[in-house]
């Protein structure tokens, strides 16, 4: 029956002491390999067994708390990832943040940091854009020079000032 309890992920978490007449080292060891926190034989001592089950229901409250720990790790170096993929999302963090221990400190920098790299890439796009266009202007006005300080423009440019002043003789 251990053995089924301890497969159900329902109830693999719950902690189990085990009562029994049999007073065998063998009997003991297999139900702590089979997932049974405590073993204690009959007849028992009822403050032993409160005392065995305070112990089970600590234990157990410490793992449930290292779980949602663990979690919120996960969700900090997800959130890691996402900024490095470009899809991070500030709000993710949000319920982590809110933990007053040094993880929660973490995440509040972490968080803080993310959204100021973010603005500062987008400045920095801005800034890209506008030095482009700059440069698209200085070219063009690079090869309007190149051609208007040719001999040949002045060439031009000459033979059109003496057709506009024949014309205005005229």
């Amino acid at each position: 029956m251990l053995k089924e309890l301890k497969a159900n992920n329902l109830w693999r978490n719950i902690p189990v002491i085990m009562i029994s007449a049999l007073d065998e080292i063998d009997s003991v060891v297999r139900c702590i390999e089979r997932g049974a926190e405590d073993y204690l034989p009959k007849p028992f001592d009822p403050v032993l067994l409160r005392a065995r089950i305070g112990a089970c229901l600590e234990k157990k409250q410490l793992r449930d708390q290292e779980v949602l720990y663990l979690k919120d790790v996960t969700r900090v170096t997800d959130a890691a990832a996402a900024v490095e993929d470009g899809t991070f999302a500030a709000e993710k963090l949000s319920d982590v943040t809110l933990r007053s221990d040094e993880l929660g400190r973490l995440a509040r920098v972490f968080q803080r940091m993310a959204v100021e790299v973010r603005a500062r890439e987008q400045r920095l796009k801005q800034q890209i854009q506008e030095l482009c266009i700059e440069i698209d202007e200085v070219k063009k006005a690079q090869q309007i020079a190149e051609i208007t300080e040719t001999d040949y423009f002045y060439q031009l440019k000459q033979k059109a000032n003496d057709l506009r002043g024949r014309g205005k003789k005229s």
